[in-house]
C-alpha cells in the first residue's frame, strides 16, 4: 500500500486531497456565513434582510421547442414560493467547460447555490472543496429517490445534493430491419455477435452497431455492466481496478467485433454517426435513456421503425446494467441557505411532468402506473412505451459502481487510447492496463493515497 495521508474515516480520503486552493475555497464558503447544517437561516423563508431569499441555479438542461423551459417550471416554484425565490441560469459551451466556471465562481465566493453536476463528477467536486454537505437538510427527501441514483449524491454517508437524472444502457434497434434480417433481439452478449454476423451477411454495407471511440464513459458503462468496480475504498486508501477481468473481458469482446469487422467504429459525435442510423447503415446502438430523442432527432424518416430493449447480458441470471451519464443538482460551498436550496432542487427533480420532455429520465422512484412515455417519443419507438424499458434498466444498474475523484483523467485517457486505436495504436485490453495506470497515478499526484 502506498500511503500518503493515512486517515481513519472514507470521508477524508477525498477531503484529504484538499490542496491549497481548495482550501481556500473552504474558507471562502465559511466567509459567506453558511455550512451545511450550522443552523444558517436557509430555507427559513427570509434572507437576512428579511426579505425573500434567493437561489440561483446553473444548468445545462435544454430548451425542448413545445415542452416547459426550466424558466417556465421556475416561474411556477417561484409563484408558489414567495418567499424563496429562484433564478436559472444557462450554462453555454461543452458540459466540460462548465466545471472551470464553477471552480471559479466557488474560488471567487459568488457561486450559485445550485448546479448541475454530472455523477461522475461529484467526487472530483467533493476532492476540490466545491460541494457543501447539506445531509441535515437533504435526508428528508431520500426516500423519493433510486438507491443507486441517491448514492451518486453522497460520500461516506454526507450528502451533497438531490439526483437529478439517471442514464442506463439501453439497445435501441431498427424492429423492421430485425425482422427484415431474421434477428431476434439478442438477450446476451453471444447473441449479439450472431446478430452481428447476421446483419453483415444481409447487408455488406451495413453493420449492427458501432464500437464508440468518443465515448469513454460509454466503454465505462459497459464494463460497469459486466460487475466491473473501478474505484473503491481499501482501508485508508482508494482502489484502483479499471485493469480488471470484467473489464478486459468487455475490451476483448469488442476488440474482436472490430478485428472482424462486424461492428463499425463511427465516433458517437461524428455526423456520419447520425447519418448512419437514418440510412439503415447502423441498424442498433448501445446508449444511454437519454439518446431517445437525439436518435428520433437524427433520424426523423425513420419515425416508427425502432424499438428499445434491454441490453445483451454476460449472465442472464443476473442482469446488470451500467449507467452513461446522469446528474444531481450539487449544493455548492458558499451556498447560505441550503435548506431553501435543497427544497427546490428535490421540487424540481420530483417534477416528472415537467423534466421528462427536457429529455431527462427521472432519478425517482417510478410511479405505480409508470412513467408516462412522451407522446413524441411513443410515435417514433413504434407506438413502445420505451420508459418502461428505461425504468427496468434502472432497477438492473449495477449497485457497486462509484466514481473516483480523478475519473474525467481516466476518461480522457481512454478516449485518447480509443482514437489512436483507429490508426493502429494501442488494443482495447492494453487501453485498458494503460488506463488503470494513469488513474493510478492521477490520484496519487492529487495527493489521495492509492492501495496496491
Amino acid at each position: 500500500m502506498r500511503t500518503t495521508t493515512p486517515t481513519s474515516r472514507r470521508r477524508a480520503l477525498v477531503l484529504g486531497a484538499l490542496t491549497a486552493t481548495a482550501l481556500t475555497l473552504g474558507a471562502c464558503g465559511a466567509s459567506g456565513g453558511a455550512s451545511a447544517g450550522n443552523g444558517n437561516d436557509g430555507g427559513s423563508g427570509s434572507g437576512s434582510d428579511g426579505g425573500p431569499v434567493s437561489i440561483e441555479y446553473w444548468h445545462r438542461l435544454p430548451s425542448v421547442e413545445g415542452a416547459k423551459s426550466v424558466d417556465d417550471l421556475v416561474a411556477e416554484w417561484n409563484e408558489d414560493n414567495p418567499d424563496v425565490q429562484v433564478k436559472a441560469t444557462a450554462l453555454q459551451g461543452a458540459a466540460a467547460d462548465s466545471y472551470p466556471k464553477i471552480a471559479t465562481a466557488v474560488e471567487a465566493g459568488n457561486a450559485p447555490c445550485l448546479a448541475q453536476v454530472g455523477v461522475d463528477r461529484v467526487p472530483d467536486l467533493l476532492s476540490t472543496g466545491q460541494l457543501l454537505d447539506v445531509t441535515e437538510q437533504a435526508s428528508q427527501y431520500e426516500e423519493n429517490y433510486l438507491p443507486y441514483a441517491w448514492s451518486r449524491a453522497t460520500f461516506d454517508g454526507a450528502t451533497y445534493g438531490i439526483p437529478q437524472d439517471t442514464g442506463p444502457l439501453v439497445l435501441y434497434y431498427r424492429a423492421d430491419l430485425f425482422e427484415e434480417y431474421g434477428i431476434d433481439v439478442p438477450k446476451t452478449w453471444d447473441d449479439f455477435r450472431a446478430a452481428a454476423q447476421t446483419v453483415k451477411e444481409h447487408n455488406p454495407e451495413a453493420r449492427l452497431a458501432s464500437f464508440l471511440p468518443d465515448e469513454a464513459m460509454w466503454f465505462m458503462a459497459l464494463s460497469s455492466a459486466n460487475g466491473a468496480q473501478w474505484w473503491g475504498i481499501d482501508g485508508d486508501s482508494w482502489r484502483v481496478d479499471i485493469d480488471s477481468a470484467p473489464t478486459q473481458e468487455v475490451a476483448e469482446y469488442w476488440q474482436g467485433l472490430i478485428d472482424e469487422d462486424l461492428v463499425a467504429t463511427t465516433p458517437r459525435w461524428d455526423p456520419s454517426f447520425d447519418q448512419a442510423l437514418a440510412d439503415g447503415t447502423l441498424v442498433a446502438t448501445v446508449g444511454a435513456s437519454w439518446e431517445a430523442p437525439l436518435i428520433a432527432g437524427s433520424a426523423p424518416d425513420t419515425a416508427g421503425k425502432w424499438a428499445v430493449a434491454q441490453i445483451p447480458m454476460w449472465d442472464t441470471g443476473k442482469p446488470l446494467v451500467g449507467e452513461d451519464g446522469g446528474s444531481i443538482v450539487a449544493v455548492l460551498n458558499g451556498c447560505e441557505q441550503p435548506e431553501a436550496a435543497v427544497a427546490f432542487a428535490d421540487w424540481l427533480n420530483t417534477n416528472v411532468e415537467g423534466l421528462m420532455p427536457l429529455g431527462l429520465f427521472p432519478a425517482t422512484e417510478p410511479p405505480a402506473e409508470g412513467f408516462a412515455t412522451p407522446e413524441t417519443l411513443v410515435e417514433f419507438y413504434g407506438g413502445q412505451e420505451i420508459y418502461d424499458e428505461f425504468a427496468a434498466a434502472n432497477e438492473a444498474v449495477n449497485p457497486d459502481w462509484s466514481f473516483s475523484p480523478t475519473t474525467g483523467v481516466t476518461l480522457t485517457a481512454i478516449q485518447d487510447g480509443a482514437g489512436q486505436m483507429l490508426t493502429g495504436g494501442p488494443t482495447l485490453p492494453e487501453i485498458v492496463a494503460d488506463a488503470q495506470a494513469s488513474s493510478v497515478q492521477s490520484l496519487e499526484q492529487a495527493g489521495i493515497s492509492v492501495a496496491d
